[in-house]
């Protein structure tokens, strides 16, 4: 005699869902470590959600090393630059 499915007898797991789009940029980047892809991804998405593709590109650029590497806490310090350009643009209008 098997058991009915109900609610009460599933288990759901804690926390939120996972990112897709997170998921596929960290096994693009598996070599990082985790903290190096955890600052990667917070200035990733600072400059996606707040800025145009044009600063996004640029802060890529100036974080480039001449081997084609990124320099992950460089990309992160222009991250912050941008944003905080952005909120003293806002401040003085």
């Amino acid at each position: 005699m098997s058991v009915p499915d109900t609610s009460a007898n599933l288990q759901k797991k804690r926390g939120p869902k996972p990112d897709p789009v997170r998921a596929v940029m960290r096994r693009t980047f598996s070599e990082w470590s985790d903290r190096q892809f955890a600052t990667f991804w917070r200035a990733h998405r600072m400059l996606a959600e707040f800025t145009d593709e044009s600063t996004y590109k640029a802060a890529i650029e100036i974080a480039s090393r001449p081997n084609g590497s990124l320099n992950v806490s460089k990309f992160a310090r222009e991250a912050d630059r941008q944003i905080f350009l952005l909120l003293m643009a806002g401040r003085s209008s």
